[in-house]
């Protein structure tokens, strides 16, 4: 009777066909069930080719990490400067202002070198009549510098002589079995021993001179007007490659 029905209206067949699955709830669900099955394998084999990086397989293998290149460039060339007792100047920058030559680069560090220039031989002034059979004794002058970033710890040091700070920017990877990693591609390897990040964000050094004037004497005056120091700053870098390790090499 039904395929008569068809035959003769096709439409009616469809109307009643349709009809029966909304009044059927068990219908419905085993629809939407068989539905689901069939389309849950291809939906998931899609989000496992996504999300799986084709190089994948790599993490299955052994690499060691080579240093290729390593090397300093100047940021700030030597600089003089003249301070009064407590004066100070601060240095602002951020990655940026990097001189030209670190473009490409892993810079690992930022460094600020300085010495106190008069120290040794120090600009105190003398007045009396009797400097020239005692004139007293020099007080050595210092200076302070304080240097700073958001990839390390502030530095900070006082020195009569000179001194060197550095600003830890990059902070090397560990591995469980090092020297061999393995576990990671070499994209992920390469990742680790990238410092572009670890750069970023402001540098900021402080200088502060303290000048101390000289034991006087009965015979002879002595006065301290400024204390006078020469600082430099440097931008350490590092190169690096990852080879794939052959067991049947030796690494030494």
């Amino acid at each position: 009777m039904v395929k008569v029905e068809f035959e003769m209206n096709p439409g009616l067949f469809l109307e009643k066909t349709l009809s029966r699955f909304k009044n059927n709830r068990t219908l419905q669900i085993i629809s939407v069930t068989i539905l689901l099955l069939l389309i849950s394998k291809p939906v998931h084999s899609m989000y496992v080719d996504f999300s799986t990086p084709a190089n994948a397989h790599e993490r299955e293998n052994k690499y060691v990490v080579f240093e290729n290149d390593r090397g300093y460039i100047t940021w700030i060339s030597e600089t003089l400067e003249v301070f009064s007792d407590q004066e100070t100047i601060s240095l602002t920058m951020d990655e940026s202002d990097f001189p030209i030559e670190a473009d490409g680069l892993n810079i690992i560090d930022a460094s600020v070198s300085f010495y106190v220039s008069d120290y040794s031989d120090d600009n105190e002034e003398t007045s009396g009549l009797g400097c020239m059979y005692n004139d007293g004794e020099d007080a050595y002058d210092s200076i302070s510098v304080f240097a700073e970033h958001p990839s390390t710890v502030p530095q900070n040091t006082v020195s009569e002589y000179g001194d060197s700070l550095y600003l830890d920017l990059f902070e090397y990877p560990e591995f469980e079995t090092y020297p061999f990693i393995t576990g990671y591609t070499v994209d992920e390897i390469e990742e680790m021993y990238d410092s572009s990040e670890d750069v970023k964000g402001e540098y900021s050094f402080n200088f502060t001179g303290f000048v101390e004037a000289g034991e006087s004497t009965f015979e002879c005056e002595r006065s301290d007007s400024s204390v006078t120091f020469v600082y430099e700053i440097t931008l350490s870098y590092r190169e690096y490659s990852v080879v794939e390790w052959n067991d049947t090499e030796s690494l030494f």
